[in-house]
């Protein structure tokens, strides 16, 4: 402990322990657990989930966020505009995500922000092996080639990203998602709300480049949630698509209301680094929101 002389009124020196030191203890301690826990999650689920930052907050040490400036503690108060069937869809949309593609055979993966309530519903149901993609507006088809000075797409796609851009989005993957000997004998599953599945599309092909490169031999699989009411540009396996039957739930998603929760901020591959992403406080709130309100939404002796 560090000592501070102090002078008093009366012009005597009184001694006060300073809790600096004391302070400075307890927060190593924290961080060494902290270590250990991430560590204990990274080994199992290639990347620490992103509410460990609720753990630093508790302690008062500094947590950064994906905006600029300091992120206030988010109350019951923010979540009002989350309505009770709103929220039943999503467990209802969650539910049928579990009975198609069943967590002891599949890794889940969210695609950008959209997914974020998915998310959180899937980690407040205490679903393991959930992943966050930060990844926005992606149009870029791989089997896009350029011939003769002329490049030819799908409609609806952008061209293949260049060499150097491909690199640089595998690292991405790699930075984010698990690995083949993580995965097992897993499936994965890649999700996103859309109405066009254009992202999600592409963002497939990629990840199935990517996989194939590393040996992995298992599916890929995509699940759009969308609005039944456009029909999506990108063709969908059957089963794939799981539809929104809340037209205010639905609206939520089409105005990107739930983006500002997402795990991460948005991603440009082109104009952006990995290593500017920060963990988004907010998503932490969100899941334990839908936490308290599973809680709460259970019968007596379940």
């Amino acid at each position: 402990m560090l000592l501070t002389a102090q002078l008093n009124t009366n012009g005597r020196i009184s001694r006060q322990v300073s809790c600096l030191g004391l302070r400075s203890c307890v927060q190593g301690l924290v961080l060494v657990l902290m270590i250990l826990t991430c560590v204990t999650s990274y080994a199992q689920n290639r990347t620490p989930n992103v509410c460990a930052a609720e753990f630093l907050r508790a302690f008062g040490l500094a947590y950064e966020s994906s905006s600029e400036g300091s992120q206030a503690s988010v109350t019951e108060e923010d979540f009002e505009w989350i309505t009770p069937p709103e929220f039943a869809e999503m467990q209802r949309v969650t539910d049928a995500l579990l009975t198609r593609f069943p967590p002891d055979t599949h890794i889940y993966v969210g695609l950008g922000r959209s997914p974020a309530p998915i998310m959180a519903m899937l980690e407040a149901k205490g679903i393991r092996g959930t992943h966050s993609l930060p990844l926005s507006s992606f149009r870029s088809h791989p089997e896009s080639r350029n011939w003769w000075g002329y490049t030819w797409t799908y409609a609806g796609y952008a061209g293949r990203l260049r060499d150097s851009l491909v690199d640089k989005l595998f690292r991405h993957f790699a930075h984010f998602l698990p690995n083949i000997a993580q995965l097992g004998q897993k499936n994965l599953v890649i999700m996103d709300y859309s109405e066009s599945g254009l992202s999600l599309a592409s963002a497939h092909s990629y990840l199935r480049e990517y996989y194939k490169a590393q040996g992995y031999d298992g599916n890929i699989l995509q699940v759009a949630f969308n609005n039944p009411n456009f029909q999506l540009v990108a063709p969908m396996p059957h089963g794939s698509v799981i539809g929104l039957q809340q037209p205010r739930l639905i609206h939520k998603f089409q105005e990107a209301i739930f983006d500002d929760f997402a795990p991460f901020g948005g991603f440009d591959i082109a104009k952006q680094e990995t290593r500017e992403l920060k963990p988004n406080p907010r998503y932490c709130e969100l899941v334990e929101h839908f936490r308290r309100l599973l809680t709460a939404s259970r019968l007596p002796g379940e």
